[in-house]
């Protein structure tokens, strides 16, 4: 219990406290009236001190809370089980932005990645930083050329990167992350518009995973883009239709007001029928038709990633029931903090600038994110990744 409570304690405070202790045991002994009057200077000095390490102990102290308490939303929120992975989870990762290459596996064979020269990392990371800055300028241009046709670059899009994640995953026993709810949503989008799945959890998984804007890592804007492309296509086609596919000015009045007013049960209600199709797939595969599978072959789910760090909010729920019923408990909790992310929806459908000011405050989050991860572990990790061999080569 001491050490607890020592744990907690702002460092100036204990430092104080160990110092003042000290003091008081100086001062037991007999002392002149001269050394008296130095030693009572000396309090008033170390008073004074001990406040002011105090107030930045203080201040570190709730700094550390709030991020814990962060930590525990974002836990909460993770059972959303939105991505492929849980970016930020890495221990350097809750602040900084770090995300770690989707959750490592203890798969059994899995194929070794060709190895590259230092110059080739480097030239290859090159090439990804440039592609990924003209993918932003085509994306903003697209959006604000033509917003009702922006689907047709989100598609393009989709199929290269999700075929590319595929492969990548399946190399390492990580396919099975691909059956997660997010990528069901960007299914439902390639066959028909879903606004509330597209905006509500998909959106929300942005900033309770922090994924990051990382110009030159395919897995960290991929894992990006399924979030924020499908919630980009949802605003334009429901602010700016494709009148060839959405053709609202050919409407009756009455018919394109009934656009721009849906009810809570059209936009909240109505949606929970594909995601019940899913979950109920999504059960009966991971845990039932394929569970000796996954189990003998180690493939890797995000129900086994989140249950392996027992200090997680969302973990210690699940695994306080028996082991039969642990998914049944994942999953229900899936079922409601997703609801409740796509009971924003309503609001967004109904309010532009709602709608807007959410997403962009979710490219926000991302930007600022992947500016964290570039300045506190890229710089430190990125050299030792390419090789000493390849610094002269800098300019």
């Amino acid at each position: 219990m001491a050490d607890s409570a020592q744990s907690i304690l702002p460092d100036g405070l204990m430092s104080a406290a160990d110092e003042m202790a000290e003091k008081q045991d100086i001062g037991a002994t007999p002392v002149s009236q001269e050394t008296a009057q130095t030693a009572q200077s000396q309090q008033e000095n170390f008073s004074k001190s001990s406040a002011a390490q105090g107030g930045r102990g203080l201040a570190k102290t709730l700094s550390k809370a709030q991020q814990v308490m962060a930590e525990l939303a974002s836990d909460t929120i993770n059972v959303l089980s939105l991505g492929s992975t849980r970016e930020g989870s890495g221990s350097t990762g809750d602040i900084s932005g770090d995300t770690q290459q989707g959750p490592q596996s203890a798969a059994g064979p899995q194929k070794q990645p060709v190895s590259l020269s230092p110059e080739q990392k480097m030239q290859r990371d090159k090439i990804g930083f440039f592609l990924g800055i003209a993918n932003i300028c085509l994306t903003a241009f697209w959006m604000g050329k033509q917003p009702g046709t922006f689907f047709y670059w989100y598609t393009i899009k989709a199929v290269a990167l999700f075929s590319t994640r595929y492969y990548i995953y399946s190399q390492k026993h990580w396919q099975y992350y691909m059956l997660e709810y997010c990528y069901f949503s960007n299914l439902l989008l390639l066959l028909e518009i879903v606004f509330a799945h597209l905006s509500g959890p998909l959106s929300w998984s942005i900033p309770a995973m922090r994924n990051s804007l990382v110009l030159h890592d395919l897995d960290k804007l991929t894992s990006l883009f399924m979030h924020m492309s499908p919630a980009l296509v949802g605003w334009a086609v429901h602010w700016y239709p494709n009148q060839l596919r959405v053709p609202t000015e050919t409407w009756p009045a009455a018919q394109q007001e009934e656009w721009y007013t849906g009810t809570f049960f059209q936009l909240v209600i109505l949606p929970m029928g594909p995601y019940l199709l899913w979950s109920i797939t999504y059960y009966l595969k991971i845990f039932v038709i394929s569970k000796e599978r996954v189990q003998q072959e180690n493939y890797q789910t995000l129900f086994k990633y989140m249950t392996k760090n027992k200090k997680a909010l969302a973990a210690k729920i699940v695994l306080r029931a028996s082991p039969p019923f642990q998914p049944l408990l994942y999953m229900l909790m899936h079922l409601i903090l997703c609801q409740a992310a796509t009971a924003t929806a309503y609001i967004w459908w109904h309010s532009y600038w709602a709608h807007t000011a959410f997403l962009v405050g979710c490219i926000g989050v991302s930007a600022w994110n992947g500016a964290n991860y570039y300045f506190h572990v890229f710089a430190k990790r990125y050299l030792a990744s390419v090789g000493a061999a390849a610094h002269p080569h800098q300019a």
